[in-house]
């Protein structure tokens, strides 16, 4: 049985420390799947893998992995795509995949104001205008029902910006634009689509899942890839209405990344 779809949760640990790519990419080359997720980043704090120039910021980034990976099984693909030393072009959007799976303030960012600026044609993104759905979002939620302050929804407004930045989103430094078209590699997609097509209850649930918005794609772009993979043969997809007929190439979405990976 494929491991349970994981609970995203709030938290602005995740945001304040970022995607983590390069580090979490690093981390996973030394770990082991036999070991807990706690013996592994025990070992990393006495290894440090991925050459932190302090203490403090090793321990930082175990504690985010720590909370952003919470089940094992949830790690596996990635791992396995890691061993196998798939290059950063496509371990990037499966990462992608798993942090909206986890960060429920990503997600809401990139699936309701992010993907909705995209879809209305907007250019440039900028702080000024994420702050109110940032407050949105977050207000009275904190710890304690607190809500952020000014400043705060500003810094955190920066972050998620930022982290749809080092996704490859939105591209430049300063001025942020959306990097259009934004280029989902077929395996990357093949990998999102075995995650969801065992998290939904049917293939045509999987096709409008709001997690296609992650990658700014609604459904009819997920359908014509589909469309296109069918004429490869890659897969089976017929659809008439609701009903849909999906076939895919492996039983689980771990099987698919090991065949990525060999």
């Amino acid at each position: 049985m494929p491991p349970q779809k994981p609970q995203r949760k709030f938290s602005t640990r995740l945001l304040r420390t970022g995607t983590l790519i390069e580090e979490t990419y690093a981390i996973f080359q030394h770990w082991d799947t036999a070991r807990t997720i706690r013996q592994n980043l025990n070992q990393v704090l006495e290894t440090n893998p991925i050459g932190a120039g302090s203490s403090r910021w090793l321990r930082e980034v175990t504690t985010t992995i720590a909370s952003r990976f919470t089940d094992p099984k949830h790690i596996q693909p990635l791992v396995a795509l890691v061993r196998g030393r798939v290059g950063m072009d496509i371990w990037k959007p499966c990462l992608l995949y798993h942090i909206g799976s986890t960060d429920e303030l990503y997600f809401r960012f990139a699936t309701e104001w992010l993907f909705e600026a995209y879809a209305a044609g907007t250019y440039v993104v900028l702080a000024p205008d994420v702050e109110p759905f940032v407050h949105k979002i977050t207000d009275g939620k904190l710890v304690r029902g607190r809500s952020l302050s000014p400043d705060g929804t500003r810094r955190h407004a920066n972050d998620l910006i930022r982290m749809a930045s080092d996704f490859g989103l939105l591209k430049g430094n300063v001025r942020r634009t959306f990097n259009t078209p934004f280029h989902l590699p077929e395996e990357c997609f093949l990998y999102v689509l075995h995650a969801l097509v065992y998290h939904y209850k049917n293939a045509h649930e999987a096709i409008h899942a709001p997690e296609w918005r992650l990658f700014l794609k609604e459904p009819a772009d997920v359908e014509r890839e589909l469309l296109h993979l069918h004429q490869y043969h890659k897969l089976h997809y017929q659809a008439a209405g609701s009903l849909v007929q999906l076939d895919l190439p492996h039983a689980s979405l771990l099987a698919y990344a090991e065949t990525l990976a060999a």
